[in-house]
């Protein structure tokens, strides 16, 4: 099964209803593993087994808020509308979108029919069929503000300076969220421990980077991260 994220697209919430509609897939757009979504991809299997799609968090299966009520498109997106359960993880779910940490959304498919073709001078895979499995609301930080998942694991060189700056940005939601939300005590020990994840990780890049060409870069950094470190003392 493979993946693919866009930043988090919510065009509709409604809480009484417990009801979100979540844009899943951006078309026409060139992604960070070099494939290009196309309107018409989900028809066969939204027709075939629409009752059967899943709706996670995080795509983990063991994690399911809520389930999947319709999908559709338009020209530029694919939607799903989910409702959200009335369990913990659902009105946590529920929470976190209304308080803006969920960061993007994302689905799990198989391709069926793609061809490689030219687009602005770069070969892709242009995704023509493909078997939608789940959707996924994320928390984690996307690599792309429109496509890709980020991954601890890439080589530093291939980060960006402002996906960094990004991942910042999403600390300061989380330690806003920590602090204030009235989501589960679970909850919060999650977002704790996403926020330890992606402190080391900027903290490596930033070590990697003041060791190639910007040696006065780590004192901010430090001060940031260790404000960081007292939000999880408390």
């Amino acid at each position: 099964m493979e993946r693919k994220s866009i930043e988090f697209k919510l065009t509709d919430l409604d809480k009484s209803k417990r009801t979100a509609i979540i844009a899943h897939a951006a078309y026409d757009n060139i992604d960070r593993t070099q494939d290009i979504s196309r309107k018409g991809m989900f028809d066969k299997t939204w027709s075939e087994n629409k009752n059967d799609l899943f709706f996670y968090l995080n795509h983990n299966d063991q994690q399911a808020p809520g389930k999947v009520v319709d999908v559709f498109d338009d020209n530029q997106y694919a939607y799903t509308k989910a409702w959200l359960g009335t369990h913990t993880l659902g009105n946590d779910v529920l929470t976190m979108m209304d308080e803006g940490v969920i960061k993007s959304a994302s689905f799990g498919y198989i391709a069926t029919k793609s061809n490689r073709v030219e687009v602005k001078g770069k070969k892709v895979r242009e995704l023509k069929e493909v078997i939608h499995l789940e959707t996924s609301v994320l928390t984690m930080m996307p690599a792309n503000q429109r496509a890709g998942v980020v991954s601890v694991t890439k080589a530093f060189s291939s980060i960006k300076r402002e996906e960094v700056a990004d991942m910042e940005q999403h600390v300061i939601a989380l330690e806003k969220f920590c602090r204030n939300t009235k989501a589960s005590d679970m909850c919060i020990k999650s977002m704790l421990t996403e926020l330890e994840n992606m402190k080391q990780l900027i903290a490596e890049y930033n070590t990697a980077l003041t060791l190639e060409d910007e040696p006065g870069a780590s004192v901010a950094w430090k001060s940031w991260l260790s404000s960081i470190n007292q939000l999880q003392k408390n």
